[in-house]
């Protein structure tokens, strides 16, 4: 039998309930994410594929994909993975995230022998521009919040550390994000999270 507390609607929610703007509000907010993420395909181009396009050409071939959802963590989200290769063995793939209520994000995910391509690399490179990058924690792969136990700002990380955070794990992700009030400015700084992401793959 069915909590009549359950299905009866707070004042908040009753309001909304008759209220079909909001709703489509968020239909207009979701597809203008998308359409911003795609657009970033010139800009991954330009700024980010060629230096590592050289390290790993069949990358070449990948198209962008783009994938909405609208329970991560209980919210609506669009990700752009361009480039990507994803197998059961070994991934590479720069993801370009809107996450409602929080933020946009890149993340550069490698594991397996992409990982074994970059990994020295990145742990070099990195160390001279930290400030603004976070690092995984190595425990889940597939998680894209920025909670303590998911990533750790690389600021904070001595060499050492930083080190051990990129070469031992399975897994590494290194994310830049950037705060929702920024919208209007993404296109450009999602220009500069992309040319920051090909510096830490130079050799």
């Amino acid at each position: 039998m069915i909590n009549p507390a359950k299905v009866t609607l707070s004042a908040f929610e009753a309001k909304l309930v008759n209220n079909s703007e909001w709703i489509l509000t968020k239909h207009t907010i979701l597809q203008k994410a998308g359409d911003l993420l795609w657009a970033q395909a010139n800009n991954i181009n330009d700024f980010f594929i060629g230096h590592a396009i050289v390290a790993l050409p069949e990358l070449a071939a990948c198209p962008p994909k783009i994938s909405k959802g609208e329970r991560y963590r209980e919210l609506p989200w669009v990700i752009m993975d361009y480039p990507a290769i994803f197998s059961k063995t070994s991934v590479v793939a720069l993801r370009t995230m809107f996450w409602w209520g929080n933020f946009i994000s890149v993340t550069l995910h490698l594991s397996g022998k992409y990982k074994q391509v970059f990994e020295n690399t990145i742990a070099e490179n990195i160390k001279h521009a930290p400030a603004a990058f976070y690092i995984s924690n190595g425990c889940r792969e597939w998680e894209h919040h920025f909670g303590e136990d998911n990533y750790t700002p690389a600021g904070e990380l001595d060499d050492i550390a930083l080190y051990q955070k990129i070469v031992q794990p399975s897994f590494i992700k290194i994310a830049l994000k950037y705060d929702l009030g920024e919208w209007n400015n993404m296109n450009q700084l999602l220009k500069e999270a992309y040319s920051r992401f090909a510096f830490i793959l130079q050799r």
